[in-house]
This record gives structure tokens, sequence and C-alpha cells, in this order.
């Protein structure tokens, strides 16, 4: 703060603020290197978030104003940031990049492929519908965020979408190489749902002047392969390989795409969306998602035979719901299907007596759970109190059978007393362990 009637020129002014502002930094790194100084065993984590809403060239900012944080104390760095930043920051010649080296962690959070994003929805909202979860792949290109957001905006099918989402996750597979990087994908999926947004709008178009357009206007980025006067050709190809009358070409080499045509002819879209999938399934099946659409090398007669030998001590519990019979059949049924690629499955039913409030003394309490094992950490779900005697032919028979159907062990336990799941789990972790 400065006191009104003092007079300074501008050159102190700057100087000032220059000390004043170096200072302030120097504290910050004074209290950072005390809280480390009391941690010395242990590795700390800085997070630095929002990266992705600044210039890509922020961190040669950060490196060079707090270069002595990064180098002192053996602290691991560790960056979230979007696609564009992590290949720039990840190029490990030192001649460009030259703070490469004081990476010393980095991770990149990928888009959800198609297959990820209708597992989400399964796991997550209970979706059904093939052709929603397309939908909402296309706008959101599998981001976490966006998905959480707009599933409860999307309750019916966009035939516009549609027609660009079928588009979109055929030109896709042209690209998908296996030893191209999460972060080159997700780049090369976003340019291509820019063409195909831009290609839609227009009636006449000039594969040139389109891809000028395209870099002009940031639409696409075109230092990755491939460029975009590749993938403007694979669009065009692919939509004429669906619709052929929907694309012509004139004598002066111009595209002609006549998108209310493709309009008029939805059906065909949605025919061929729904035949192009991995299975043969009847006409009332097709609407709806199937194990193959989550896993690609899975289908009907598929077995897992899925076991987990021991519960550990750590498990995490989350509850899905309250006593509700019909959650046996929709949020585990719907977890059991979104988890069958992780390492081990398990089921465990509890059984316990329902208490005086109960009109029948051997009318019996369920609770439901789902344990998720997947390498790192394993996670409980489960329906508190989900049904009784007098529903479980349509609730826990159900979360059995299906279980059974695809190899998923199931274990019935008996305790005598209500249980919090939240803050005892470790009580069924320790009779799981120990039965025989």
């Amino acid at each position: 703060m400065e006191d009104k009637n003092e007079i300074e020129n501008k050159d102190n002014k700057l100087i000032n603020m220059s000390t004043t502002m170096s200072k302030t930094e120097n504290d910050r790194l004074e209290d950072i290197f005390k809280i480390v100084s009391r941690l010395e065993k242990r590795n700390i984590i800085f997070v630095f978030d929002e990266l992705d809403k600044m210039k890509a060239n922020v961190l040669g900012k950060l490196f060079k104003r707090y270069k002595k944080l990064f180098v002192e104390k053996n602290i691991f760095s560790f960056f979230i940031v979007d696609d564009l930043m992590y290949i720039k920051y990840s190029d490990n010649n030192i001649n460009k990049n030259k703070i490469y080296t004081y990476l010393t962690g980095k991770y990149y959070m990928p888009l959800l492929t198609f297959e990820e994003t209708i597992r989400y929805c399964v796991m997550m909202f209970g979706e059904k519908k093939y052709l929603l979860c397309l939908m909402e792949y296309y706008n959101t290109l599998g981001n976490y965020r966006l998905l959480n957001i707009d599933h409860e905006k999307y309750k019916y099918v966009d035939k516009v979408t549609i027609i660009k989402a079928y588009i979109l996750i055929n030109v896709i597979k042209q690209f998908e190489l296996s030893y191209l990087e999460k972060c080159y994908l997700d780049l090369i999926v976003k340019n291509i749902k820019a063409i195909i947004e831009e290609v839609t709008k227009l009636r006449k178009l000039q594969i040139e002047e389109l891809k000028k357009y395209l870099k002009k206007n940031k639409k696409v980025i075109d230092k990755v392969w491939p460029k975009s006067d590749v993938l403007i050709k694979s669009v065009i190809e692919t939509i004429n390989k669906i619709c052929p009358n929907a694309v012509k070409v004139d004598s002066n080499n111009n595209v002609v795409i006549d998108f209310n045509f493709m309009y008029l002819n939805y059906d065909v879209f949605v025919n061929a969306v729904l035949s192009q999938r991995r299975e043969e399934w009847s006409k009332e099946e097709l609407e709806y998602i199937q194990l193959s659409d989550m896993y690609y090398s899975m289908n009907k007669a598929d077995r897992l035979y899925t076991h987990i030998p021991y519960l550990r001590n750590d498990i995490i519990p989350l509850k899905v719901a309250d006593n509700n019979p019909s959650t046996y059949e929709e949020a585990l049924i719907n977890l059991i299907k979104a988890n069958l690629g992780e390492n081990e499955l398990q089921v465990i039913i509890l059984k316990r007596n329902r208490g005086e409030e109960s009109l029948f003394k051997d009318d019996h309490e369920y609770t439901g759970i789902v344990v998720v094992d997947n390498g790192v950490f394993q996670v409980a779900y489960y329906v508190d109190k989900g049904c009784y005697d007098s529903e479980a032919l349509y609730a826990k028979k159900n979360l059995i059978n299906f279980s059974e159907k695809y190899g998923v062990n199931v274990k019935q336990m008996v305790i005598c007393n209500a249980i919090d799941l939240n803050k005892n789990i470790g009580e069924i972790v320790k009779m799981y362990n120990s039965d025989d």
C-alpha cells in the first residue's frame, strides 16, 4: 500500500513492486520448506490445477520463478494438464524443452473411449439405451465432468447428433493405433469432431479452403498426425460410404454435402449404427446396451469366473442406496456389468433377522455388496437393507442369478445384528477371510 501523498517516479514504483513480489514469493518458499523439513521421509506431491485454462508456456514461467522449489528437498512434482500442454512438456529434447529434467513426475488424464463411456454411463446412471450413450459420447468425448453435467439434459435421442456420432466413431477407428499415446489419440478425436461440425454446416466445400479456415480459426491442431486434410477426406469418405447420395463432387472439385438428405435418411444411419455391433441381436435387444458394447472381446457366451481370495483391511465401503429392492437389479447388477474387466469381483449377501418391527419372526433382511478389486484398491459398493424374504424373488435372486451367469462368485453370510458398513466394514472383512 502506498501513501497517496507520497510522490515517486515511475521507475521507483516498478522497483518497489518487484522487490515486494520477490519478498512475498520468498516468504512462501520458506513456508513450504519448513513443512517439507518436517516430512523428510515422505514424498510430497504439489498439484498445480487449472493449468489447462492457461497458455501453454505457463509451466516455463512457473519453473523460472520457483526453480528452487522444484530442484531441492527431493520434491516430486506432478502436473495434471490438458493434452496440448502434456505433449509440449513431455518432449525429452532438452534443446527445445529445457524444463524437461525438472518434471520428475507427470500424469495425463485421458478422455474415455466410447466403450469406457458406455461402462461409465451404465455404472453411474444405470443407462440402458445404446443410442443415448452414443449421443452422450459425441457431446462430451468421454470427459467425466461433462458426462456428469450433461446426463440429465439429454433424455431423448437427437437425430442430428446420432448422425454425427456415427461418422465420428467410424473415422476414429481408422486412426486408433495402439502405439499412439493417449494424449495424441485424444487430440485426433477432438480434431475429427471439429471437422465433422464444420463439414456438416457447409453445403459446398473445398478441402484446401476448409483446411485453411480450420487452421486460421484454431478449430483443429495441425501439429500432429494425421493433419486436417487427411481427416477431412476421411470424414467425407465415411459419409459417402453409408449415404452415397449425400456427397457429390462437381466439375470445380467442390465437395457438395447435403446434410438435409442425411437427416431425411436418419433411419439408414441408425440401422448402420446398430448393425455394426459385434453380435447378432433380436430386434428388441438392439436398442439396449449389451456386454459386447462395453467390452470389445466379450460376447453372450463369455464366463469370467471371478473370485477374490481375501478382502483387504483397508477396503473402501461406498453406499449405493438405502432400503430399495429394485437397486439389486439396477445399481448392483449395473456395477457388476461395468466392472467385469477389472481384476476380480465378489458378490456378498448379508442375511439377518428383520427385528421386532417385522410381522413375521422368520422374515429376513438382506444387504447386497459388490466388491471390485482393480489391483490398486478394493471398493465395496453396497445397498443397505436391500430387500426382505417377501421381495427376494425379484431382488436377491436376480442379483445371484446374474452374478452366476457371468461367473462372479457369490458368498452368502449371516450376521446377528444390524451393522453400519460404512463404519464397521472390518467385521465383514474378518468374517469373509476366516470363512472356509
